[in-house]
C-alpha cells in the first residue's frame, strides 16, 4: 500500500506518498469546520495509511487531528480490514493484511466519535499499466526572470502501451539530491588570538557536514489520460521542470516516479486540483474550493466532505542526472569583509577575498540535509 499526503495550508497543495494529509483552509468569515478523509490503497505490499482531520482556517494552519474513529476499508462488499490508530489522525492497515487487487472494489468507511459516519462507494482497482521510460533533457525554461532563460532538466515519462484503450494515470515526483555547504572553512582565530589556517594549525572541524543528501516530495502532481489517443500509451509527457534557481543540481540529481493507475472518477478529482494550482509554481495554489471528494456523510447527505481516498495500482521508476553545467541563480550566504565580521569562521570568497560567515554556511545540514548517503543512491 502507499500513502499520499498532500497538505493545503496558507493556500499551498503538496502530494506526498509516505503519509495523507489534506487541510482545506478557508477565508475566516467564510470558514466552516468541514472532516477531510484522505489516503491511497494499491497494489504493492505496504500498510495503507488513512488520514483524518478537520480542516482548519487560513488565520490558523494545523493539522486538527480527528482522533478515536472507527475506520475500515471494506473489500468486494463482503470483507472489512480495520484499521488503528498510530499517532493522532493517523490510522494504518497491519502489515500484509490489506493488499489491493487488480480488478476487485473497495470503499472506505469512517464514523467519528460523535457518531459522523462516511463511507465512499465501492472503487474498482483498475488493471496496472508500467512504466515505459523516464526522460531527462537538458534544456532552457523562457522565463522572464531570466535574461536568456532558466537552464535545468525537463524530465518526461512514457507508459509502456495498454491494452485498454482508455486508462487515467496520476503520477507523483519524490526529489532527492546532493548538494554542498557554501563555503569550506579557510580558517579561525584561537582563544589566543593567533589566526590558525585549515591544515596547518587547525583540522577543519566542519569536515563532515560539507556534503548532504536531502529527499523531499517535489510538491507537484500530474495527470494523464490515453482518452482520445489513437494509440492507449502516454509518450514523454512532461512531468517535472527543475532548475539552477536552487542548489538541487549542485552535484547530482535523483527523481523517483510513481505512477498511479486510477479510475476516471478520481482522475476528474486530480485534474481539478491540478488545473486550480500555478503552472509557475505548483505549491502557491488556489484553494481547490467546491472539489468535494468521494466520500459521503451517512448522516447528513448535504454534507461537504474534503480530501480522496484513491484506489489504484502502482508502479515507480528512479533516473539519475549529473550536475548542471550552466549558471546557478540561487542566492549564497552573506560573507562579511569588513569590521565587525558576523564570525570568527573565515572563508575565501568566490572573488578571492578574505571574510567571515555565519557556521551554517559551513553545515550542509543546516539546509535541510542528512549527511548519510541514501542506499538507493548511486554515484557517477
Amino acid at each position: 500500500m502507499r500513502k499520499i499526503s498532500y497538505v493545503l495550508a496558507f493556500l499551498i497543495i503538496i502530494l506526498k506518498l509516505v503519509s495523507c494529509k489534506e487541510e482545506i483552509l478557508f477565508r475566516s468569515s467564510n470558514y466552516q469546520q468541514t472532516v477531510v478523509v484522505d489516503g491511497i490503497l494499491t497494489n504493492k505490499n505496504e500498510p495503507c495509511t488513512i488520514k483524518i482531520s478537520y480542516s482548519s482556517p487560513v488565520d490558523f494552519p494545523e493539522f486538527a487531528a480527528v482522533e478515536n474513529c472507527e475506520v475500515s476499508i471494506i473489500e468486494n462488499e463482503n470483507t472489512r480490514m480495520d484499521l488503528s490508530e498510530i499517532e493522532p489522525g493517523v490510522y494504518v492497515s497491519s502489515p500484509d493484511d490489506l493488499i489491493g487487487i487488480p480488478g476487485n472494489t473497495y470503499s472506505l468507511y469512517v464514523k467519528t466519535p460523535n457518531g459522523n459516519e462516511y463511507k465512499t462507494d465501492p472503487q474498482r482497482m483498475k488493471d496496472p499499466v508500467d512504466i515505459d521510460s523516464v526522460y531527462a533533457e537538458f534544456t532552457t525554461l523562457d522565463d522572464e526572470d531570466y535574461v536568456h532563460g532558466l537552464p535545468g532538466y525537463k524530465f518526461s515519462i512514457s507508459t509502456k502501451q495498454s491494452e485498454v484503450n482508455e486508462n487515467y494515470f496520476l503520477w507523483n515526483m519524490t526529489e532527492t539530491y546532493q548538494y554542498h555547504a557554501d563555503y569550506i572553512l579557510y580558517g579561525m582565530y584561537d582563544k589566543w588570538g593567533e589566526f590558525q589556517k585549515v591544515g596547518i594549525g587547525m583540522n577543519d572541524i566542519f569536515n563532515d557536514v560539507y556534503w548532504c543528501w536531502k529527499t523531499q516530495n517535489s510538491g507537484y502532481i500530474v495527470t494523464g489520460t490515453t482518452y482520445n489517443l489513437s494509440t492507449p500509451q502516454i509518450t514523454k509527457q512532461p512531468i517535472l521542470f527543475v532548475g539552477t534557481d536552487s542548489r538541487k543540481l549542485q552535484k547530482r540529481y535523483s527523481l523517483l516516479v510513481e505512477q498511479y493507475t486510477i479510475n476516471q472518477q478520481a482522475y476528474s478529482y486530480w485534474k481539478k486540483i491540478q488545473d486550480q494550482s500555478s503552472n509557475d509554481n505548483f505549491l502557491v495554489a488556489n484553494h481547490p474550493f467546491k472539489i468535494v471528494g468521494n466520500l459521503k456523510s451517512i448522516n447528513n447527505p448535504d454534507e461537504d466532505v474534503y480530501g480522496y481516498f484513491t484506489v489504484a495500482t502502482a508502479d515507480q521508476a528512479r533516473i539519475f542526472v549529473d550536475e548542471a553545467i550552466a549558471p546557478f541563480y540561487y542566492i549564497s550566504c552573506f560573507v562579511s569583509y569588513e569590521a565587525p565580521h558576523v564570525s570568527n569562521f573565515w572563508v575565501i570568497s568566490n572573488d578571492g577575498r578574505l571574510g567571515t560567515v555565519y557556521e551554517s554556511c559551513l553545515d550542509c545540514t543546516s539546509k535541510g540535509g542528512d549527511i548519510i548517503k541514501p542506499d538507493f543512491w548511486i554515484d557517477k
